[in-house]
């Protein structure tokens, strides 16, 4: 069996990325039957490295996808067509996309796999796409995706009810396949980490000694980050609480908020600039820190050293960065709003997204009381060993060998014989 797999967003530093990388990679692990087949553009082709069993096929693009793709851009028709051609030339059994967001129509009638990570442009679309071109741009995509998909992945049951809703997939054509931290994100507690450690602080200007609030992820509307620095300014004293009172945590020690994202180089509509000057209205110049793109080896020490991550998104897909969090042992305060309390379940506090004083509550909570980070840290760590990228491409195999079964008319048994079809 020959499965085509969309390679454009391997590079992609977000959610896009790790998926792709993690899942294909645990899949040429697993399946030594089968014959994979991606296609790409010439530049994500000479810069990464792939698996040695994934063949990456080069197809010419006036510009990576995943920059044309992007929320100010659009793909043009004739990389469109190529990318088709392409794989209706190469004769694959099965076409896979790890991302909607890269998609492109199949011409041949092999059976296609979309996976479609969230809802999120179609429940928030202005949150989404600045502009009305581009959500229509967005719009006819994922639909004209969903009606060609034999099945749509999606990464929890949450974005399941969602994809249902908003994009119209019947239930039998949606299959939940879970996503995992990459084993990067680990505990790493040796003799030399604290030193290292602290110099990753001092290379992003965060204090030594503050006790360190972590944001990871996008600076897109509907991650909802004003939220958390009016939550951050009311903790540090800087407003009144909603009780009435004044927060007195947060020096000693001093307490200190860090944004993990791309700032100047993000595809994605990003609201950085409102939020950088969000912060100056409330006067938190010296006690927030945009960190900018971060590289996984430092990132991981930045979860070491937090006191908890925070996630105030007004929806999520899955929510990476909580799974990553708590497979490093570091307490998550997150939103009560999409796939997160799936996700997190009892390991974390969840919050209400729409109330900046109960984020305050609960992260007053978190940094006045250790042994709740204690609790927390244990919860986590055995809630995040539950999510397996091992799993998910077991999961995924099944679905691939199941679809293609179907389509050459052949029962279960028949799997042996198209692993030798290339």
């Amino acid at each position: 069996m020959r499965i085509g797999v969309d390679l454009a967003c391997w590079t992609n530093y977000r959610g896009y990325g790790r998926y792709t990388r993690n899942l294909l990679s645990a899949l040429m692990a697993l399946d030594r039957r089968h014959t994979y087949v991606g296609f790409a553009d010439a530049a994500t082709v000479a810069q990464c490295s792939f698996p040695n069993r994934l063949r990456p096929m080069v197809v010419p693009q006036s510009e990576p996808p995943t920059r044309a793709a992007a929320a100010h851009g659009r793909r043009k028709l004739v990389d469109v067509w190529r990318m088709s051609r392409a794989v209706y030339r190469a004769g694959v059994d099965l076409m896979f996309f790890p991302s909607l967001y890269t998609y492109f129509p199949i011409l041949d009638r092999i059976p296609t796999v979309v996976v479609v990570h969230d809802a999120i442009p179609e429940r928030w679309p202005a949150l989404v796409f600045p502009t009305r071109a581009g959500r229509l741009a967005w719009a006819m995509k994922s639909r004209l995706a969903c009606w060609q998909a034999r099945r749509v992945i999606v990464p929890s049951r949450a974005s399941a009810r969602a994809v249902r809703h908003f994009l119209h997939v019947p239930a039998a054509r949606l299959r939940v396949v879970y996503e995992a931290a990459d084993p990067v994100f680990r505990v790493v507690d040796g003799a030399a980490d604290g030193e290292r450690r602290r110099q990753v602080l001092d290379r992003y200007a965060i204090p030594q000694g503050a006790r360190l609030l972590l944001y990871v992820g996008g600076f897109g509307p509907h991650k909802n980050l004003e939220t958390l620095l009016e939550a951050f300014a009311r903790l540090r004293g800087a407003t009144p609480a909603s009780t009435g009172g004044t927060v007195t945590v947060g020096d000693p020690p001093a307490l200190h908020l860090a944004l993990v994202g791309e700032t100047t180089k993000e595809v994605f509509y990003s609201s950085y600039a409102t939020l950088c000057e969000h912060v100056r209205r409330l006067d938190l110049g010296q006690h927030v820190t945009f960190t900018g793109y971060v590289p996984d080896a430092d990132l991981v020490d930045l979860y070491h050293a937090a006191t908890c991550l925070v996630l105030p998104s007004w929806d999520e897909g899955f929510g990476l960065p909580a799974v990553e969090a708590m497979a490093c042992g570091t307490p998550v305060v997150a939103s009560r709003a999409g796939a997160l309390p799936e996700v997190v379940g009892d390991a974390g506090l969840l919050v209400a997204p729409d109330r900046p004083e109960d984020w305050t509550g609960a992260l007053r909570r978190l940094v006045s009381q250790p042994q709740l980070g204690v609790d927390l840290r244990e919860r986590g760590l055995r809630r995040a060993a539950q999510f397996s990228w091992e799993r998910a491409a077991t999961e995924m195999l099944d679905l691939c060998e199941e679809l293609v079964l179907a389509s050459h008319g052949v029962g279960r048994r028949g799997v042996g014989r198209l692993a030798g079809h290339a």
